[in-house]
């Protein structure tokens, strides 16, 4: 399963391809609007956090259940649209995608123990599921061998090499393209 720096980088590319879209589909809409450079900070913070969110079930001993699946990213998208004041739809969609880039990339992970895998069709059925190819190495948790730390740094490498391009690129699109195509 991918590390918390990969789930923070896919949360936000998660959710600047909903401002991306929400621009394309309404090109007047509020979003083409440069957000002032302490909003935009804490919307990339809390996009990161949302989609690290699903594993605090770490602490409930309840790993790649509930948490990581499509009920949760209901769940989730529901409480961004009760807590979004302007633009509720548009909220609950970056909470909801945000969020869903945690079971997108667990389900591309490698999980070598038992049960292998993600809930990620929890309700609707309590069966695990795990991609046939792996995109991202398996994470060690034996912090106390040599090999772990090994294993982890490469881990983290292929995570940056794979994601690091795809977040600065969303990035990119959502925040400095729609300022210069208004200009036009």
């Amino acid at each position: 399963m991918p590390t918390p720096i990969a789930h923070a980088l896919g949360g936000v590319t998660a959710g600047c391809l909903v401002r991306i879209s929400a621009a394309l589909v309404r090109p007047g809409c509020a979003l083409d609007a440069p957000l002032v450079r302490i909003e935009r900070r804490r919307t990339i913070a809390a996009l990161a956090f949302l989609a690290m969110l699903p594993d605090a079930d770490l602490l409930v001993g309840m790993h790649r259940s509930v948490t990581h699946s499509v009920g949760a990213v209901l769940i989730a998208g529901a409480v961004g649209w009760a807590s979004g004041r302007d633009g509720r739809l548009l909220t609950a969609a970056a909470v909801a995608a945000a969020y869903a880039s945690h079971v997108l990339l667990d389900w591309l992970g490698t999980d070598p123990g038992p049960p292998h895998g993600i809930m990620a069709w929890w309700p609707w059925t309590h069966e695990f599921y795990l991609s046939d190819q792996p995109l991202f190495m398996r994470i060690c948790r034996e912090y106390w061998l040599p090999d772990c730390w090994r294993n982890n740094i490469l881990a983290l490498g292929r995570e940056l090499v794979v994601l690091v391009p795809v977040t600065l690129t969303a990035l990119f699109f959502a925040y400095r393209l729609p300022r210069r195509t208004r200009r036009t």
